[in-house]
Formats: structure tokens, sequence, C-alpha cells
């Protein structure tokens, strides 16, 4: 995908693209805030407490930016989209002083920002990898900018899901060949379950269905923002993000899924509200080896070696 491509998205689009990711509406699962959580907790679970300084590449609205800053950390958000840093701060303003002093918003290319090397305790690059035509570029400003043991956050879409989604994803991985190293890869997943935690979600999930449902029967529905999408994007799975840090010098990691899917994605179209429902009670797997499964996105936390 070329850069200016998705310059282009990102300034024509990109209030309608907030309008879907940051939804006000219960049809629309909000991908866009359970992201940015689960990047928070990705960084903080990787490097054991909450950073102290971060860097968001891509940084779009800014959430991400304003969670880092609640725990404490110093932030500075880069993103290259003139509406993006306009969005992210008008929003700033409104939030309280101490968060206030501890933002900063910077109009420039991901590749070419002022951070200085090895200045940081946190990046985060939500969004980014998967438009790149590769992995290295990214993980090497990341890394230039990390402390020694600096962690680095990063989302993807994953393929990993293409086995569950049951459409065009999954006729492709068929067609080829791919199929079968994505089932050598979930039944590895699947090894390392712990029955009793999948257990005790799978009760929970039960449970809040069963509540939501009580709940939410007669609340009037809201209607859905319309679907947007920057077009075909890279997927990557657990393993091979992994790979792919290893080989630029990050070790460890830390997996959260994003955006579960207990059925298939097709049937959202049929009843979308209960699916959405069933998608956040579901968000009790995000950090188990079937929440990789059946979740349409990722995020991973790796540590700068």
């Amino acid at each position: 995908m070329k850069a200016e491509d998705v310059l282009r998205f990102h300034q024509q689009l990109g209030a309608e693209y907030l309008a879907y990711a940051y939804p006000e509406s219960s049809a629309v699962y909000p991908t866009g805030q359970r992201r940015t959580t689960c990047a928070a907790a990705a960084i903080h679970a990787e490097l054991g407490r909450a950073p102290q300084s971060a860097v968001d590449l891509g940084s779009g609205a800014g959430d991400l930016c304003f969670l880092l800053a609640s725990s404490g950390a110093t932030v500075v958000g880069v993103d290259f989209a003139d509406t993006m840093i306009a969005a992210a701060e008008k929003r700033l303003q409104a939030l309280p002083a101490e968060i206030r002093a501890r933002v900063t918003f910077s109009r420039a290319d991901i590749f070419q920002n002022s951070i200085p090397s090895g200045s940081v305790d946190a990046v985060s690059a939500l969004g980014v990898i998967e438009t790149e035509p590769e992995d290295g570029r990214l993980f090497a400003e990341a890394k230039r900018m990390l402390k020694p043991g600096g962690v680095f956050a990063v989302s993807c879409r994953n393929r990993l899901f293409n086995v569950m989604s049951v459409n065009r994803h999954t006729r492709r991985e068929l067609q080829g060949g791919g199929l079968d190293d994505l089932l050598a890869e979930a039944e590895r997943l699947m090894a390392r379950s712990d029955a009793r935690k999948t257990e005790a979600a799978l009760a929970e999930l039960v449970r809040a269905l069963a509540a939501s449902s009580a709940t939410n029967a007669a609340a009037p529905p809201v209607p859905a923002p319309a679907p947007i999408s920057i077009g075909e994007t890279r997927q990557h799975t657990p393993e091979s993000l992994a790979k792919s840090a290893g080989a630029n010098g990050f070790t460890g990691g830390t997996f959260i899924g994003v955006h579960p899917h207990p059925f298939p994605p097709a049937l959202e179209a049929l009843a979308p509200e209960l699916y959405n429902r069933v998608a956040a009670a579901a968000e009790g797997f995000e950090r188990e080896p079937l929440g990789l499964l059946w979740s349409s996105a990722f995020v991973a936390a790796f540590t700068k070696a």
C-alpha cells in the first residue's frame, strides 16, 4: 500500500473513520476504544510497570496518548494527517490540566520525526504495520527511539482469524495453500490453553450473554455509521509477528486479541446489536489462546533486546 494512499484516506475520510472506529451505536463493536485499552495493557504487562515516557506513531485522534498520560506518562503523538492532529488537539483541550501537561502532538512522517534516540520507555503503532510493505522499517524506528529494555506495542490484522471467519479470506487461504500452516499454528495455541481459565471464561460469557439479553432487549436501536475501510492491508499471525520482532532486535511478547468473533462475521448483519453484545461478553478471552483464534485483530508488545 502506497504512503500517499494512506495519507489521502486519513485526510479525506478522517471524520468518517473516527465515527466508525469509535461509535456511539451499539450495533458497531467499539474496536478503536478496545484496541487502545488492550495496547495500554500490553505495554504495562510487557514493561512490568506503567511507562514514564512514550511515543505513539500514527496517533490518530489521540486516544492511546490520553490513556498513557492518565497513568503518568509523558507522551508525544506523531501523525502525518492534519485532520487527525487537529482532532486530537481539540480533544486534548477538553481534558484535565494534568493530562494536557503530559501530551503533545507532532504533525510529521512517523519515520522522519524529531524524537531523540534511546529516549522513551514505550513506543506504539496501532493500525500502521499493515499498511507498510514490510515490518523491518517500523521495528527499526521503534528500536531507535526506545531505551534499553523499552517496549514496542503494535496492532495487527489477524491472519489466524481467517480459519474462523468463513469468508473470502478463508477461501483465499484455501486456494493459496496457507490453510494448513494456519491450522498448525492454531493447534499450537490451543495446546497452550489453560483448561480452568477457558472454562471460567466460557461460564462468564454465558452469564454475560444472559444478563445482556435481559437488560438490552427493549433498548431502541441506534443507527450504525456506514462501514469504512482503507482497503486491502497486510495480515500477521502471532507467530509470524513474533518471528519478525526477533529478527529486528526484540524479545518476549505479550499478545491480546481485539474484536472477538465467537460466530462467523457474516452473521453480524442479521442481528448486529446482539452480535456485538456477544463480542463484548467474549472480551474475557482476550489474553487466552482462544481469543487469538477468534479475534479479527490483536495487539502485541515486545521488549527491546
